[in-house]
């Protein structure tokens, strides 16, 4: 999980050091824009120990600032809104798209997410004296869960449209790091830097919140105690090393767009991972008690964690079918890594406790089967075959 956070940290990163590059015109290298956007990151934290509702504040001004510049562009690019309508109320996915739609999902829907919206919840000052009051805040928190999700969205299909309206068609291959230029020769200078400004914005809320969950993982999976300080600057650290490192490197040959798809396409894979933990604990009446999911939620959050896990399968094989070279020897490797990928999936969505019960079951059902094959089976010699057919 923490490699699935760095990975995701060296995107947002980088991001905002691409918009920081865009808004000081050239003059921030890549590598000073990561550096700054990591400390600007860390001094935010530490707002957390003034207190939570401040640093609440501040990710809210942040997603308006990234809403408001997001929509600004979306407005004046005069995208066909009833096309949109179709699009995402009737989707339509080819096979070339199925990547782009998958390193979507990766991108919109973190693993962190399930720790850092759950640190979210203890961080705040609530009474949870009793069951209604605990039912009460749980309705509201469905409700911001919901509408952070529902903006999310919203932000996202702005800079879909925007960019679908403006080179769906067209020769020109856009990416982050050329986003801005692209933006600026076919809708004006302005786009450009309103881009920035929204993409600064969003980049700084998603590095700060990568940041609180993997302290969270190093805190809570790993049991490290560590006091708050010294811990967000070892997260921030953990970072900032492959980022800085890898935004040297990106500038010199602009190659980070098919690095972060791949890395969009690593967040999809490691869903599951975050997912599954979380239906189990839910699903578990001695840990939740009177608040255990219902079966059918259960059921429709096994289905969901059931598809993007095939999903991901489908995607890996396409993926390294167009970028490695097919032979003998990469298929083979190709199976091995499906086959890893499911046995770990498999092995999450039984548990760790219950991993010898449902050896002992699959056994007893082998057993099972052997036995009947045994009993029904027919006499293979050759008189009995002549017996049969003559």
């Amino acid at each position: 999980m923490e490699v699935a956070i760095i990975g995701a940290d060296i995107q947002e990163t980088i991001g905002s050091a691409i918009a920081l590059s865009i808004l000081t015109s050239g003059r921030l290298p890549l590598y000073a824009g990561c550096i700054v956007v990591s400390v600007s990151a860390f001094g935010l934290l530490l707002l957390d120990r003034i207190g939570f509702r401040q640093l609440e504040a501040v990710f809210f001004c942040f997603i308006v600032t990234e809403a408001v510049a997001m929509g600004i562009n979306f407005a004046q690019a005069d995208v066909p809104s009833v096309d949109v309508a179709k699009g995402v109320f009737i989707p339509r996915v080819s096979k070339t798209t199925m990547p782009v739609a998958v390193a979507v999902l990766g991108a919109l829907v973190m693993p962190y997410n399930i720790f850092f919206q759950s640190a979210i919840v203890n961080a705040r000052p609530r009474d949870a004296s009793c069951d209604g009051r605990k039912r009460v805040l749980l309705q509201y928190l469905r409700v911001e869960s919901f509408l952070v999700l529902a903006l999310a969205f919203v932000i996202n299909l702005f800079v879909i449209c925007v960019f679908a309206h403006g080179f769906y068609g067209t020769d020109t291959e856009v990416g982050l790091e050329s986003a801005g230029d692209h933006l600026a020769e076919r809708y004006g200078g302005v786009f450009k830097t309103v881009w920035a400004i929204g993409l600064l914005a969003a980049g700084q809320v998603s590095t700060i919140g990568l940041t609180f969950a993997g302290q969270l993982v190093m805190m809570g999976l790993l049991n490290l105690k560590v006091q708050a300080g010294p811990r967000m600057l070892a997260t921030r650290l953990v970072a900032l090393v492959p980022t800085v490192s890898l935004a040297v490197v990106f500038e010199a040959s602009n190659t980070f767009d098919k690095v972060a798809q791949m890395l969009n396409v690593v967040q999809s894979m490691m869903l599951p991972f975050a997912l599954i933990p979380v239906l189990h604990v839910c699903a578990d009446k001695i840990v939740m008690g009177t608040f255990v999911s219902h079966r059918y939620l259960t059921a429709f959050g096994a289905l969901i964690a059931t598809v993007v896990a095939a999903v991901n399968g489908y995607l890996l094989v396409d993926f390294l079918h167009t970028e490695v070279e097919n032979t003998p020897g990469v298929d083979a490797g190709l199976a091995f890594l499906i086959i890893v990928y499911y046995m770990v999936v498999l092995y999450f969505a039984i548990g760790p406790d219950n991993m010898g019960a449902c050896l002992e079951r699959c056994q007893d059902v082998w057993a099972k089967v052997r036995a009947w094959i045994r009993n029904n089976r027919r006499s293979a010699d050759f008189e009995s075959m002549l017996e049969v057919h003559f």
